[in-house]
């Protein structure tokens, strides 16, 4: 009987595979991820056609732009009677200290209590209690348009 050269090497092949595994092509795991940066840009300096100066902050802190005007309507002539309370409009960035003193600087009248909340259309409203001695109608009458 004649054996074939083919046969014989497949099964050596087999053999072999069997007991020593496989070769597989091994590939190397890249871990680390894209190490590709962007180069910044290139920053020229500025070169302005005229010099920009900013407004000076004392011009936006003047009394008569810290209070921009009065509110009335039925509730607030009702706060005006009973709690002696004028409500205005006031700079949305204004603390209650400014309010006080620009309501001093322009009525001269220190307030007791001032209270703040910012309304739903983003203006700030200022709730400004006067003390006993002063009327609030009286106040509120020099600045009623007639």
């Amino acid at each position: 009987m004649v054996r074939d050269l083919s046969t014989v090497t497949k099964a050596t092949k087999k053999a072999c595979a069997l007991t020593e595994g496989s070769k597989k092509r091994e590939f190397k795991i890249r871990t680390g991820g894209c190490r590709f940066v962007n180069p910044k840009p290139l920053v020229q300096p500025k070169k302005p056609v005229y010099e920009r100066t900013p407004i000076a902050r004392e011009e936006f802190n003047g009394s008569l732009n810290i209070l921009r005007f009065p509110v009335r309507s039925e509730a607030i002539n009702n706060l005006l009677e009973t709690q002696n309370t004028v409500v205005f409009i006031v700079r949305r960035a204004a603390s209650k200290t400014e309010i006080a003193a620009a309501f001093n600087a322009i009525f001269q009248i220190k307030p007791v209590k001032v209270n703040t909340l910012i309304t739903p259309l983003g203006d700030k409203k200022a709730f400004i209690k006067l003390p006993k001695d002063v009327r609030a109608e009286d106040v509120a009458a020099g600045f009623t348009p007639k």
